[in-house]
């Protein structure tokens, strides 16, 4: 993603500061970027970046018929 982003900016299609958005797994892979190119990032937004939750306890894992 760093070589990307720096070819990106090299062509000029993306500023030397941006917002950076990343959902589930992409959510893990902008945090990753920011916390290593922290000077790149004007605003960072994650969504769903913990992952889905833990199966309960009482949870029917019987398939729907």
């Amino acid at each position: 993603m760093e070589k990307w982003v720096d070819e990106m900016t090299s062509a000029g299609e993306l500023p030397d500061k941006f917002l950076l958005t990343g959902h589930s797994y992409g959510a893990y892979l902008s945090a990753n970027y920011a916390y290593r190119r922290p000077e790149r990032i004007k605003a960072l937004y994650l969504n769903s970046a913990i992952g889905h939750e833990a199966v309960p306890d009482d949870y029917d894992n019987i398939p729907i018929r």
